[in-house]
């Protein structure tokens, strides 16, 4: 059985981010497992411009924006598996899988979930009982994605009821211990580039807790709940651990519904800490909100012994 200290599932652009950053941040002995016969995922079929402007600050298309990627992992010593399905994942780190050498099993000491998403089957759509016949020469589906998370339930991952991705706190690490998750697999994205962004950071939480050794609890820590309410559907991440929380955290949400002249707003144990004007808040397109950890450890100031803290974040009109 060969051994890494982290494991990246995906070879797509949040596979490639993650992998890079834990390399920078000091994981040598790394692995990404790619089920095609080449790296970049998704983005090698989107031959469209418009990726790029926010990492690169210039607009490429997918492959170009997917082998700027490709060619930084190609300086490194990063081993890339191509043509290797991965066909389970374990709560103890253990990754089996098939290549064209056979099976294949290794073991973790931390995973990164970036497998992406998939776009709706038309049989996930259609309600019983509701089917109509129309003669028609071509019918287009634009039925949404969902993230890949078959392996992640296997590994008992819990996933987001809203999202159908897993439920992570601000590391992106998920209840599992050392499995973290990014990218279209933990909630779908609007650009490559914030997908890019945020597997940037699990691949240097991922790093941070290979060396740790795996030890990365803090006694007495200090925990947030965040809770959408009034019109926001989800948020990630779930849950705020104060002591391993960066100077500054960004929360990534949608909302559910079409609202015009709205305002965006987060309480801490019902005091206000955010709020921003919008002309129109709508579910197409992610919103986000960055909170301070100075702020909020001036708010909890004297609440450590409080069980539970909520964070509640709200659209009001």
């Amino acid at each position: 059985m060969k051994q890494y200290d982290l494991i990246v599932i995906g070879g797509g652009p949040a596979g490639l981010a993650a992998a890079i950053a834990a390399h920078k941040n000091g994981v040598s002995n790394l692995l990404i497992l790619e089920r095609d016969q080449e790296l970049g995922g998704i983005l090698n079929q989107c031959i469209h411009s418009g990726f790029g402007l926010h990492v690169f600050k210039e607009e490429l298309t997918g492959p170009e924006y997917a082998q700027r990627y490709v060619d930084m992992v190609a300086e490194t010593d990063i081993s890339c598996y191509l043509n290797t399905m991965v066909l389970d994942v374990t709560e103890d780190k253990h990754v089996v899988a098939m290549s064209e050498d056979g099976m294949l099993v290794f073991e973790a000491s931390s995973v990164v979930l970036a497998m992406g998403c998939r776009e709706r089957t038309r049989a996930g759509i259609m309600i019983p009982e509701t089917e109509e016949f129309i003669p028609c020469d071509t019918l287009l589906l634009s039925v949404g994605l969902i993230p890949e998370n078959e392996l992640s339930g296997q590994a008992g991952v819990k996933l987001s009821k809203v999202t159908s991705g897993p439920v992570v706190n601000e590391s992106l690490e998920t209840n599992v211990e050392g499995i973290f998750a990014c990218g279209n697999v933990l909630h779908v994205h609007d650009l490559v580039d914030f997908v890019s962004e945020e597997a940037g950071n699990a691949g240097r939480n991922a790093a941070l807790y290979v060396n740790n050794n795996g030890e990365d609890k803090i006694p007495e820590e200090i925990k947030i709940t965040l809770s959408p309410q009034n019109g926001v559907r989800y948020t990630v991440p779930s849950e705020i651990r104060i002591g391993h929380m960066a100077e500054e955290q960004l929360v990534r949400f949608r909302v559910g519904n079409v609202y015009k002249n709205c305002y965006i707003r987060a309480y801490l144990d019902g005091e206000r800490i955010f709020s921003r004007k919008k002309q129109v808040a709508a579910p197409g397109e992610m919103e986000q909100i960055k909170l301070k950890k100075e702020q909020l450890l001036s708010i909890l100031e004297g609440k450590q012994k409080q069980d539970k803290h909520e964070l509640v974040i709200q659209v009001e009109e």
